[in-house]
């Protein structure tokens, strides 16, 4: 991730940049406030401190974005406190959390089992006795019989 440019106009604060935690962050993306809501609504969620929901927004006039983020977290009872980001800070943090889910789900999927399709297995109880086949079909072969062939 590219270092912040403290001296940006509408950056955080050097002790709220300094505060920054992303794996704290990406977990609150992944849980309370998803992807595409931080995207549209040009909002993260920061950090949660006991019942504050610190959340950084591009437009701290959008009073739509705070709204919609006020009704989808309505259940977790917290106090939101919203805090100005750049549109940089915004991009830059979305960006990470999208490497490192990427990085998450190769991770994964390097510790994967194979799957089996166990649709083709036959299971022993499903073969009936006396040489009749699962699917119905009479067998040449019957169990215990002698071999005439000789």
């Amino acid at each position: 991730m590219a270092p912040l440019d403290m001296n940006s106009p509408n950056e955080i604060s050097q002790e709220s940049a300094q505060a920054l935690n992303p794996e704290q962050m990406f977990r609150l993306i992944e849980t309370i406030l998803p992807f595409e809501a931080c995207l549209y609504h040009q909002v993260l969620p920061l950090s949660v401190d006991a019942q504050y929901l610190n959340l950084g927004m591009v437009d701290l006039g959008d009073e739509t974005a705070l709204t919609y983020v006020k009704q989808l977290l309505g259940h977790i009872n917290s106090v939101i406190v919203p805090s100005p980001i750049s549109a940089n800070l915004h991009q830059a943090m979305l960006s990470a959390y999208l490497n490192y889910v990427d990085q998450k789900v190769k991770a994964q999927s390097i510790f994967r089992i194979p799957q089996i399709n166990t649709s083709e297995i036959i299971a022993p109880d499903s073969i009936v006795p006396d040489g009749i086949m699962p699917d119905g079909m009479v067998s040449d072969i019957t169990p215990d019989a002698p071999d005439v062939s000789e």
